[in-house]
């Protein structure tokens, strides 16, 4: 494999991790049964909606890159 493309996966191998830490924390966030004193719980759960959504469009974007590296 030539350096460039082997860099390049690597990267998409990255990034697609820290989109499923994303959705991970998205996750939790949608889950919370209370909120901190510092923000409320419907602010957590829109937290954890953007999240999800951010997370698996990122995560749908990596897979398909990768997808093509084959």
């Amino acid at each position: 494999m030539p350096p460039e493309l082997m860099t390049d996966l690597t990267i998409t191998l990255v990034i697609f991790l820290v989109s499923i830490g994303m959705v991970f924390k998205g996750k939790v966030l949608k889950a919370a049964k209370t909120g901190t004193p510092t923000t409320s719980l419907e602010k957590l759960h829109k937290r954890g909606a953007m999240f999800l959504i951010c997370g698996s469009i990122v995560a749908i974007i990596q897979v398909i890159k990768l997808v093509s590296f084959l």
